[in-house]
Parts: structure tokens; C-alpha cells; sequence
């Protein structure tokens, strides 16, 4: 099932969040980060608590047999060069369930709501080394450039795909 996500997916969400980065990025990102996400999930609860908000649908997640395996979130580009268009900030899937057509499922389901808000054109980034990469080419991304991504305290970038006239991929 895919549904907004809610506060009292808050402590779930977060787990995953570790659980999915621990699973993906074991030599591309420093095994300090890592090893950190473990150690911060509780603050990082505690503060998603207080600065959840009932009215921001932002945020999609994947839920099979009451566990929450998946998540996607979206919203508006903040970047000049990209008009009418929207962007996936974050697709996480745990590894059991990739390759099950689950990905695609949540892209399509986000892809629904930024042509909600208003959105025909789409952009996702994803760091350069992670495997992803491959999916977001197979559902029909294009590479326009690269950006940091900072995030971890290494020397990373993000390749960035456009997708044009998003409605085809619903």
C-alpha cells in the first residue's frame, strides 16, 4: 500500500532511512556517516516529530505487511534553470523489495502528485555511484549534469536526471 506518510510512521521512517543507507552505500560514502545514522535516530525522530506538519503531503511511503519498506519524497525545483518543473528528493527502497516493480510504483505515485501541484517536468538526483542510476535511465531519465551532494563529508556528486512532460510516466 502507498500512503502519506504520518506522524506515527515517524519512528519506522526513520529506521528505514538507516537501514537503507546502511544496505546501499558501504564504499561510496564514509563508514563513520554511516555507522552515525544508527546513533542519531533517535534526535532524528524527536525532531521530525516537532517539525511534523499534517498539512505538508510531501512525503509517500511503502507499506507491506505493517512495515514501512519504502518511501519517496517530492516537491518544487528551487533551481531558476528548470521551469514547471518539480523534483523526487528522495527514493528509498529497501533491498529485498528492489527489482519488484515497487520503484516504479512510488515514482509513478509521486509523479501523480507534482502534476497536482502544478508540475509537467520532473528531476531526480541521484549520487553518482549508486547503483539507482541504472533505474532512473530504465524509467526514461535523461543526465542533464551533476551536483554536490554534501551531505556526508565526502567529495560527492549527483548525477541529475530530467524527465520531460511527466505525465507519460504515469
Amino acid at each position: 500500500m502507498i500512503r502519506y506518510l504520518t506522524k506515527e510512521d515517524i519512528p519506522q521512517y526513520q529506521r528505514l532511512i538507516t537501514k537503507v543507507w546502511q544496505e546501499t552505500y558501504p564504499g561510496i560514502v564514509n563508514q563513520e556517516f554511516l555507522d552515525n545514522l544508527s546513533k542519531t535516530e533517535s534526535e532524528r525522530i524527536e525532531l521530525n516529530n516537532m517539525i511534523y506538519d499534517d498539512n505538508v503531503k510531501d512525503t509517500l511511503v511503502l507499506e507491506i505487511d505493517n512495515e514501512l519498506v519504502g518511501f519517496i519524497r517530492y516537491g518544487g525545483v528551487d533551481y531558476n534553470n528548470y521551469l514547471n518543473t518539480g523534483e523526487i528528493f528522495a527514493l528509498y527502497l529497501m533491498s529485498k523489495y528492489k527489482g519488484q516493480g515497487y520503484g516504479k510504483k512510488l515514482v509513478q505515485s509521486a509523479v501523480k502528485e507534482l502534476i497536482n501541484l502544478g508540475y509537467s517536468n520532473m528531476i531526480i538526483g541521484c549520487i553518482s555511484k549508486n547503483p539507482s542510476n541504472e533505474f532512473y535511465k530504465y524509467i526514461g531519465g535523461i543526465k542533464v549534469g551533476e551536483r554536490p551532494f554534501n551531505k556526508t563529508g565526502d567529495d560527492l556528486y549527483e548525477n541529475i536526471y530530467y524527465f520531460e512532460c511527466i505525465k507519460g510516466l504515469i
